[in-house]
């Protein structure tokens, strides 16, 4: 009995085992710089250490420092085991890990030398409303407009540029938070973003660029009713992104004689509707054509 008891334990034990293998794709292939693999023992939530962790250079050309594509190494205290290895080609190989005590117990990873590095894609562009913007949009900008970028990987050490000093650019929670403070020099704005998994950029296509915050009453510069609602259409309630300094209705055209005959007639930026009254009670924005608006 007593050896059956032990037997079971051992299969207890063993069974509990997993591996987690990680690979850096940070070398040129010049046959010196190295890429690194690490393998990661673990029995439940404990880490094994002293145990013995082959690993394989399963595809491609590179090799350990030794030119073998086998090389066996021991787990420290916190179950790492790690090995580095060299490649004079471009390409992406794969990694394998495994627990020379038991070959269930294995993991794999893909390294990549001379620059051959996975991109990073857009999955969505979205603002404060949920509103979610089409590829290439937001396409109307406003002083004060913030927006989202959300990657396939939202890491918060991912580095966010753009060039344009009057875009602000952040990472916020493994997101990029682009805000505008003022005209765009371009009716393209570059956003480059950046990691150690990978790069890439997104170009924002601007058509028309909204002054909500220092406009008077300049009606031949005001944006035209359509204009307002093609706004309000993308990104929702725009007091949200603090318009309106007394009312959310922006003023697009004046009739009238004047001597309190004048009629406003205006856009509601929190519903999109159009209305007109005899009372100011208005606000006024100026704007700037950049891309395809004419309108």
């Amino acid at each position: 009995m007593l050896l059956a008891e032990s037997l079971i334990q051992f299969y207890e034990i063993n069974i509990m085992y997993t591996l987690t293998l990680t690979a850096t794709s940070t070398a040129s292939a010049n046959g010196l710089d190295t890429n690194t693999a690490t393998a990661v023992l673990m029995n439940g939530s404990s880490y094994v250490s002293g145990e013995t962790v082959e690993f394989r250079l399963v595809t491609g050309n590179a090799v350990f420092p030794d030119g073998t594509t086998i090389k066996r190494n021991t787990t420290n205290s916190l179950g790492e085991a790690s090995v580095d290895y060299t490649d004079v080609v471009q390409e992406t190989i794969s990694v394998m890990a495994i627990s020379a005590a038991d070959a269930t117990v294995y993991d794999v990873a893909i390294s990549s030398f001379g620059g051959i590095i996975p991109e990073l894609n857009v999955k969505r562009i979205y603002n404060d409303n949920g509103n979610e913007f089409s590829t290439g949009g937001p396409h109307y900008l406003f002083k004060g407009a913030i927006f989202y970028i959300e990657l396939n990987e939202n890491l918060t050490s991912t580095s966010w540029t753009c060039d344009d000093a009057n875009i602000e650019v952040k990472n916020l929670n493994g997101l990029g938070r682009v805000k505008i403070n003022g005209t765009p020099t371009s009716d393209v704005i570059n956003i480059k973003f950046s990691n150690a998994s990978g790069s890439g950029e997104y170009d924002v296509g601007c058509n028309l660029y909204v002054d909500n915050a220092h406009a008077e009453n300049l009606k031949s510069e005001s944006p035209t009713e359509k204009q307002y609602i093609d706004i309000y259409n993308e990104w929702g309630r725009l007091s949200t992104f603090g318009w309106g300094s007394t009312s959310q209705f922006y003023c697009y055209n004046i009739t009238g004689s004047g001597a309190g005959w004048e009629n406003y007639y205006y856009v509601n930026m929190d519903d999109g509707s159009s209305s007109s009254n005899r009372g100011e009670g208005v606000n006024y924005a100026t704007h700037t054509i950049l891309g395809n608006d004419s309108d």
